[in-house]
């Protein structure tokens, strides 16, 4: 569903999704891609109705926990990095969160995990 969201102009939902990998990525201990898909968010958001008090709440509370997970230069590049990317390459690198994706942007064949 992530991946049409073109098709569907569901392009809040797929934010939404994006910042909840990103708190996903965090969560199994990968902060750099945290990073990214948080960077990604801030930028893309500006391409919607942007977030919600609630969900800016989160987002500012997560950004405190990835400045304790990398330094402040690797959290720049980080973020820099994930306000780079379109929503085809934010989607990209949200999905590889859940491992739908090889680290070449392939999708894995769920049944054989390749």
């Amino acid at each position: 569903m992530l991946a049409g969201y073109r098709k569907h102009n569901l392009y809040n939902f797929a934010l939404d999704m994006l910042h909840k990998l990103g708190f996903a990525a965090q969560q199994q201990g990968d902060p750099v891609r945290a990073a990214r898909l948080r960077g990604a968010v801030e930028a893309l958001q500006a391409q919607t109705t942007g977030f919600n008090p609630e969900q800016y709440i989160v987002h500012q509370r997560n950004l405190v926990a990835l400045r304790g997970q990398l330094d402040p230069a690797r959290l720049e590049a980080c973020w820099a990095a994930g306000r780079a990317l379109d929503w085809d390459q934010a989607i990209a690198e949200g999905l590889a969160v859940t491992g739908t994706l090889d680290e070449s942007g392939r999708q894995r064949n769920r049944h054989s995990g390749t």
